[in-house]
């Protein structure tokens, strides 16, 4: 397994990719053999639920948090329209088999009965056997490739993650009047390695001049420059009914581009955006320093990116 794309946060199942053929995975030293168990599990299934699933009886009152046909989609967001449909339409077909699995394996069914209440027995056929095409998948891990393996990787991840205070913070929102998107960097690390709160900066004054009227009491600007920390997104096209937010500047007095202070604009994975990343009420991201401790005791220390919805369209 290799999670080439894990870049902090959280770890479960789906970060993890099968490792394709030729690739050298670095092990640890005086590392066990794996080994083999077998297990067979006699439980009692109970029905699954969901934030947002629909209601069993036809006058109770279903969750209003979560709405699933107000899910803005695009054409080509098939995967996300085939879930919610699959989530509003056979969301009370599901069943949950709880099963307890070691730390850090790898665990596959290898055979699934149930027993009606009736008394009949009935054998679960894997769901590339079940359709047509064999293609419908859920909770497989897959290769760079698109081949599947059988079997779900169970990381030996801590079991809790003290956090703290946020070293920066970047808040995306959307300007429909101005149709861009705005990054406003709301805390950067300061030198002391602390987060610094960017709102308590007094950006540079830009004297607007003389008036054209000497003998006038009171000159009126006609608009203000947006703080430092406002970092400016302009929609490209990118292919048809496609849109990428790309990073701009706003000029300084030195006529210079005013660039980000912190680390996450700065990455060159953040120049350039999918416009579905920003949605309309907004997304902010975080880094964090989080700690936990081992299996032996020992103490480890490492900088999380933490993704959340933002506080609402900017107007």
């Amino acid at each position: 397994m290799q999670a080439p794309a894990h870049s902090g946060g959280e770890i479960d199942w789906h970060t993890f990719d099968v490792a394709s053929a030729g690739t050298v995975l670095g092990v640890p030293q005086n590392t066990p053999a794996a080994e083999t168990i077998r297990q067979v599990h006699t439980l009692l299934a109970s029905p699954l639920r969901y934030p947002g699933m629909p209601a069993d009886r036809l006058w109770e009152f279903e969750d209003a948090q979560v709405n699933l046909g107000l899910i803005e989609a695009e054409p080509w967001d098939l995967a996300r329209l085939l879930v919610a449909e699959f989530a509003l339409t056979y969301g009370n077909d599901w069943l949950v088999v709880p099963v307890d699995v070691p730390l850090g394996s790898l665990t596959s069914v290898e055979s699934l009965f149930y027993t009606t209440t009736f008394g009949e027995h009935f054998l679960v056929q894997p769901t590339t056997e079940a359709t047509v095409d064999g293609q419908w998948r859920m909770f497989a891990l897959t290769d760079a490739n698109g081949s599947t393996s059988d079997g779900l990787v169970t990381p030996p991840g801590a079991v809790a993650v003290q956090q703290g205070p946020a070293l920066e913070e970047v808040l995306f929102l959307r300007d429909e009047m101005a149709n861009m998107a705005w990054a406003i960097e709301r805390t950067v690390q300061g030198p002391s390695g602390e987060g610094r709160d960017r709102s308590r900066e007094h950006d540079e004054w830009r004297s607007p001049g003389a008036g054209p009227v000497s003998r006038a009491q009171l000159d009126y600007v006609l608009q203000t420059g947006v703080p430092a920390r406002w970092i400016p997104y302009l929609p490209r096209t990118s292919g048809y009914r496609a849109v990428e937010l790309v990073q701009g500047a706003m000029p300084g007095l030195n006529g210079a581009g005013v660039v980000p202070l912190g680390e996450l604009l700065q990455r060159g994975d953040v120049k350039v955006l999918k416009d579905a990343e920003v949605p309309r009420e907004g997304r902010f991201v975080r880094r964090l320093v989080s700690v936990t401790r081992r299996g032996d005791g020992a103490h480890v220390r490492w900088i999380t990116r933490h993704v959340g919805i933002g506080r609402g369209e900017r107007r």
